[in-house]
C-alpha cells in the first residue's frame, strides 16, 4: 500500500506539530481573543449599567403611559430612530421599500418589548423579549 506521506514502517508523516502550543499563532488569533475579550467586558458593563439605573426606564415608561402629551413625543422619537436606521441600511445598500420596512419593523419589536419589560416584573431579561418579539414577527412574516 502506496499512501502519500506514509512511512514503511506504517507511520504517518505530517506537518501539524505535535502539541497545540507549537503552532504558529496568526493575527487572526489575535483578533478572535480581542474581539472575545471585548464582549466579555461589555457584557459585564451591561450588567453593571443596568443594575446602577435600577428602575428608572419604569418609572419613566409609567409617566410616559399616563401622559398623552409625552406619548406623541415618544412616537416622535421612534419615528426618527426608524428613519436614521432606515437611512443608515440604505448607505449600507439595502434598497426601499425594503430598508424602510426593516427599520419600522425593528423598531416595532423594540417598542413592544420593551412596554413589556417596562411594565411587567423586575426579574424579566429584555434581551428575551427582544428575541420573542423577533420570532413573533418572522412567524407572522412567513405565515
Amino acid at each position: 500500500m502506496s499512501a502519500e506521506g506514509a512511512t514503511a514502517e506504517g507511520t504517518i508523516e505530517t506537518k501539524v506539530p505535535a502539541r497545540l502550543d507549537r503552532l504558529p499563532w496568526a493575527r487572526w488569533h489575535w483578533m478572535v481573543i480581542i474581539g472575545l475579550g471585548t464582549v466579555w467586558i461589555l457584557d459585564g458593563l451591561e450588567v453593571t449599567i443596568i443594575g446602577s439605573i435600577g428602575d428608572r426606564p419604569r418609572k419613566r415608561q409609567a409617566i410616559i403611559a399616563a401622559n398623552s402629551d409625552l406619548q406623541e413625543r415618544e412616537l416622535i422619537k421612534l419615528i426618527r430612530l426608524a428613519a436614521a436606521g432606515a437611512e443608515a441600511l440604505r448607505g449600507r445598500g439595502v434598497a426601499d421599500p425594503a430598508a424602510s420596512l426593516a427599520a419600522e419593523a425593528g423598531i416595532a419589536v423594540l417598542r413592544i418589548a420593551f412596554e413589556e419589560w417596562a411594565s411587567g416584573p423586575a426579574g424579566q431579561d429584555l434581551h428575551r423579549l427582544l428575541a420573542d418579539g423577533l420570532t413573533e414577527l418572522k412567524a407572522v412574516a412567513q405565515s
